[in-house]
């Protein structure tokens, strides 16, 4: 490893204390069994991220990377995923894109408190994403898994659950 790299890496190791994620589909996320097939979920995040016109809009710059034929007829993030995220990013294909950016293998290795917030209500992942074993054989590593919440919803009836728990995970 290069110095500079070095001194990087014991840098950060002394300045960060704690760490969290919440919701983090992409990085936990394994095998395309691990999203929920919701054809309805899908069309509003696409939506929501104007990601269609965002495909229709690079395909004008770079049109040799990208075939913009059947693009409205996707119906689930793998499907997208395989045919432009992927793609764009220098990936073979969605489960190469969703193994190679995964976090999970780095789990074990968490040395300080780290806490990943999921519902178990998440329209986007199904049960078997959720790092259970990873949290129960490191004790740095905590996972909250509460019945509600959807994808980063957290609210009740003060407002931000997450929020407030954020700032108390990270205060401790």
């Amino acid at each position: 490893m290069p110095l500079k790299a070095r001194r990087f890496r014991s840098h950060v190791k002394t300045a960060v204390a704690s760490a969290l994620a919440k919701a983090h589909h992409r990085g936990l996320a394994g095998p395309r069994g691990t999203y929920r097939p919701l054809v309805i979920g899908y069309h509003r995040v696409v939506e929501d991220f104007e990601a269609e016109a965002k495909v229709e809009a690079k395909a004008l710059h770079f049109p040799d990377a990208f075939d913009t034929h059947g693009l409205r007829e996707i119906r689930s993030f793998a499907e997208f995923d395989d045919r432009f995220t992927a793609r764009l990013h220098g990936f073979r294909d969605a489960a190469d894109y969703w193994t190679q950016s995964s976090a999970r293998p780095l789990l074990p290795r968490i040395g300080i408190p780290a806490l990943l917030l999921n519902a178990l209500d998440d329209p986007f992942l199904a049960p078997e994403s959720f790092p259970e074993p990873e949290a129960q054989a490191n004790a740095q590593f905590t996972l909250e898994m509460p019945r509600h919440g959807g994808h980063l919803g957290f609210i009740d009836a003060r407002g931000s659950w997450l929020e407030r728990r954020i700032v108390e995970f990270l205060g401790a």
